[in-house]
């Protein structure tokens, strides 16, 4: 119940892979659905895993030790920071996708939804508060990339993007539109924009 990252077969690793006909089995996957960069990079003798699953799971620190030998080993994300895996394999291409979930738009995503505008989406304040919020991760996303590259400083590393998801041209239908209406689709549509921006910078 503690270990479930939901990688996707159609996220960019194997996506990659596929279109330049790379053996699978050469392509691996360390994401974990929820990560932060506290994730990717740190110290690994006080990590106790995304979102404290070591503990909760109730290892002691010889079962946390062993776990994640386990998790570096077999390639089982969220056990270790992601980063022990590049120190580890150094591999010819890293792809990393972070900083909405430390940016906190998927939180803010869940506070939208449902009847009415929400105050993040409809005020003045709620706004600059986000943009402030996805403005002050330039210096943790360089610090992570630089990381990285230090890390495995002849890998190739690609800073991906967000896609967009939410389509606030056309009618939603009754349900979807009463969970989020055309401001709160717009504030996550324009803060994935500033957030990939950011990334880009």
């Amino acid at each position: 119940e503690y270990e479930k990252c939901h990688i996707s077969s159609r996220s960019y690793p194997f996506v990659v892979a596929s279109l330049q006909k790379i053996d699978p089995l050469r392509v691996k996957s360390v994401a974990c659905s929820g990560a932060t960069t506290e994730d990717v990079i740190g110290d690994n003798s006080i990590y106790k895993g995304q979102s404290n699953r070591l503990s909760k799971m109730g290892l002691i620190d010889t079962d946390s030790t062993i776990s994640q030998t386990q998790a570096i080993l077999n390639y089982i994300p969220g056990r270790i920071l992601q980063n022990s895996f590049v120190e580890k394999y150094n591999p010819k291409v890293i792809t990393i996708g972070i900083g909405g979930n430390d940016a906190g738009l998927m939180g803010k995503l869940r506070l939208c939804i449902g009847p009415g505008t929400c105050d993040v989406a409809s005020t003045d304040i709620g706004k600059e508060q986000a943009a402030a919020e996805i403005k002050n991760l330039y210096g943790t996303l360089v610090k992570t990339y630089q990381e990285l590259h230090m890390t495995s400083p002849n890998s190739k590393i690609y800073a991906i993007g967000y896609p967009k998801i939410i389509n606030i041209s056309t009618e939603c239908d009754l349900i979807n539109g009463f969970l989020l209406d055309k401001t709160e689709r717009q504030f996550m549509n324009e803060g994935i924009i500033y957030l990939n921006q950011v990334i880009k910078a």
